[in-house]
């Protein structure tokens, strides 16, 4: 499967995922302008190990556990159909994937991507912010 790579860090345990695309509509006032598209994406360092241990437990040669069935005993069967889901939509629709880890769960984490991606048009610090994140 062609998911994104996810990194975990200790002190930062909370994943958020948001694809953008850039509206290409030259009739819109937004035309080049960044827009959220796709997230966020939300799951947690604990979601991304069970992920990890449901993939080698797929790969084992021995028991020969499916991926339905690993992802299933891990329970991580929901990031697994989210992140395929939204890694082939975002091939299909020319959309990038950024991924932010952050030390508190956002609380109005639509609302807050919404404005961060907003800002990004016009806050070159945002920007590059944004840039830095990107995984596709």
């Amino acid at each position: 499967m062609n998911i994104p790579k996810i990194k975990t860090d200790p002190n930062r345990p909370h994943h958020y995922i948001i694809g953008t695309r850039t509206v290409n509509n030259i009739s819109s006032d937004n035309y080049g302008k960044i827009k959220l598209y796709y997230g966020p994406i939300y799951f947690t360092n604990e979601d991304v190990e069970n992920y990890k241990l449901a993939i080698m437990l797929s790969q084992d040669k021995l028991l020969h556990t499916n991926i339905l069935e690993a992802l299933d005993i891990y329970n991580c069967s929901e990031l697994y159909f989210n992140l395929r889901g939204i890694n082939l939509s975002a091939h299909a629709n020319a959309a990038n994937l950024f991924h932010f880890t952050l030390e508190e769960k956002l609380n109005e984490a639509d609302e807050w991507f919404c404005m961060f991606v907003n800002n990004a048009n016009t806050d070159n610090k945002t920007l590059q912010k944004l840039k830095g994140a990107k995984i596709l």
